[in-house]
């Protein structure tokens, strides 16, 4: 799952909403409301970028199902995808996440003076290491629950995907990480994870503002073949980056993503 992410910061299988401001750091009924009025406020600023990534996500599927002339194409990213193991998955994940997004925000000048090496550096990073975590996960999933596309098969990856990596590993890690990038990669910007709001408040918006959008988005990638569904990942991940960018004039708001994407 992705994270709130600045003006020149991609969003990612982890980016997010903003959440307004002030959070609860409690678990009252009124804390609660605000948790979810936050939420609903980024699914509806999430809905079109999503919208057109359900619709990337189900002419993949409908092509391989269903156009036999573009098998040969999913084949040779399947081979390539098993020959290459984690490495593709960390060069496929770095480029769609990384480069190709670091390329968009540098010629629409979002990004700071002086700070292109560093974001470029923590962008193909961040992205390859999460590559190869996402393909880990895929696999360990395929090990529990079988490597089928019928329905419960994909029913349970995506709750496991969704309700427990994501909410548990994913946002907090992705939400920490791009904010180190932003303080200029000072740590002490980490020091946030002993606040109660950073758990009880904003973790919980951003967690629940993507469901709307990722848990379709997952459905899709699991209906693949194992082999495929990196790739299919990677393609969805780079829409959904370039989406948000392209979104990002429109002002921020409470409970909207930030001047910038994911």
């Amino acid at each position: 799952m992705p994270p709130p992410l600045p003006r020149d910061a991609p969003p990612g299988l982890a980016q997010g909403v903003i959440a307004p401001s002030p959070l609860p750091t409690s678990g009252s009924a009124g804390g609660l409301a605000e948790i979810l009025t936050a939420s609903l406020a980024g699914m509806r600023r999430n809905f079109l970028p999503g919208a057109v990534l359900w619709f990337v996500g189900v002419l993949l599927i409908a092509t391989y199902y269903g156009l036999p002339a573009a098998r040969p194409v999913y084949e040779y990213m399947a081979q390539w995808k098993a020959s290459g193991g984690f490495a593709f998955s960390a060069a496929s994940s770095s480029l769609c996440g990384g480069v190709i997004p670091f390329l968009v925000l540098w010629a629409l000048g979002r990004i700071p003076p002086g700070r292109h090496l560093g974001t470029a550096g923590f962008l193909i990073g961040f992205w390859a290491v999460r590559g190869v975590e996402i393909d880990g996960l895929y696999r360990l999933q395929g090990l529990v629950f079988g490597t089928g596309t019928d329905v419960w098969t994909v029913v349970k990856k995506v709750a496991v995907d969704q309700f427990v990596y994501s909410l548990l590993w994913s946002a907090p890690f992705s939400l920490l990480a791009y904010r180190w990038k932003d303080a200029d990669f000072d740590l002490g910007i980490l020091r946030c994870v002993r606040n109660r709001r950073f758990w009880l408040g904003e973790i919980p918006v951003v967690v629940i503002s993507l469901w709307g959008v990722w848990v379709p988005a997952v459905a899709i990638i699991y209906a693949l073949p194992a082999d495929l569904q990196i790739p299919l990942f990677s393609i969805v991940l780079c829409f959904w980056v370039l989406l948000l960018e392209t979104l990002a004039a429109a002002p921020t708001s409470p409970g909207a993503m930030p001047g910038q994407a994911v």
